[in-house]
């Protein structure tokens, strides 16, 4: 396939791809004198009925006559190629290739449908860590890419980071939450959480996810791998662990604890490991809100 360069004329404003424009067929230089060349026929000429037919577009001088070119790859330089709206030709669309490894083709394929295109800024406003994300100025709405943990954060309107579909936002009914401590229902039974302060309770929400204190909300994780404040079991914690929650005596307050009996679960320990005695985060995946 014959491949034409298409760039700007120095001394115009015009594209040109070929070595020449002509008006008709006749008017081609000797093909022999510009072999390899591209010629742009601007008119047709002659008639199909009389065989002598020759219709316009580009010709290219090969092996001594013009062939008509029929398919051709355009290849566009990107610094000379815009689009333009066709109401306010001042709105225009660049390209840049300039990303591409050399002697390489990238090739774009558009859905069959139409939409709206997206840039990394419309879907994250950011990556980094855990710090670099609270240090940030977002707005509600605003996504974060922690390369700590590999989830997608979304800025809420009660101003806290929270993972769609692994976390939910609740009211904090008293006290102060703790990163990896286990919440349940307030004891009120209103919408909110509360540490879990009792062996009796039935029902878990989930795992604490930002230290709060006087703050009015709290972020649960109820599903996902989390870090999970257990407590101390004399033995190590391993892999494949159940955990419960463990609210008996006060010391373990919002703590989990293994369980090696029953079926009641709240999460499964994912990292070996020992905890001092007043307790330590071990990562774990936190699958279901029932005890029992």
């Amino acid at each position: 396939m014959a491949v034409i360069h298409l760039g700007k004329s120095q001394s115009t404003s015009s594209f040109t791809g070929w070595n020449g424009e002509v008006s008709d067929f006749a008017s081609l230089p000797a093909a022999a004198s510009v072999p390899g060349q591209f010629y742009m026929v601007l008119n047709a000429t002659g008639s199909r009925l009389l065989f002598n037919y020759k219709s316009s577009g580009i010709y290219l001088s090969e092996s001594g006559s013009w062939r008509k070119i029929n398919t051709a790859q355009l290849l566009l330089n990107d610094n000379q190629f815009s689009v333009y709206n066709s109401t306010d030709t001042t709105k225009q669309i660049s390209f840049d290739a300039s990303a591409i490894s050399t002697g390489t083709n990238r090739v774009a394929t558009w859905q069959d449908k139409s939409g709206t295109v997206a840039f990394l800024s419309d879907i994250a406003i950011g990556q980094g860590t855990t710090a670099q994300m609270l240090a940030s100025n977002p707005s509600v709405g605003e996504r974060w890419y922690n390369t700590e943990d590999l989830k997608f954060w979304l800025y809420s309107d009660k101003s806290l980071w929270f993972v769609p579909g692994e976390t939910v936002i609740l009211n904090k009914q008293s006290g102060s939450l703790a990163v990896g401590e286990i919440v349940v229902p307030d004891s009120s039974l209103t919408a909110g959480a509360e540490k879990a302060n009792s062996p009796t309770t039935n029902e878990v929400l989930g795992v604490n996810v930002w230290d709060v204190n006087t703050e009015l909300f709290c972020v649960v994780a109820i599903a996902g791998i989390w870090n999970v404040l257990c407590s101390n079991d004399s033995n190590n914690y391993s892999v494949g662990d159940f955990l419960v929650h463990d609210g008996s005596p006060s010391a373990e307050d919002g703590k989990a604890k293994r369980r090696s009996t029953g079926n009641g679960h709240f999460a499964i320990c994912l990292e070996n490991g020992t905890v001092p005695s007043d307790g330590g985060l071990l990562k774990c995946l936190v699958q279901t809100t029932e005890r029992y």
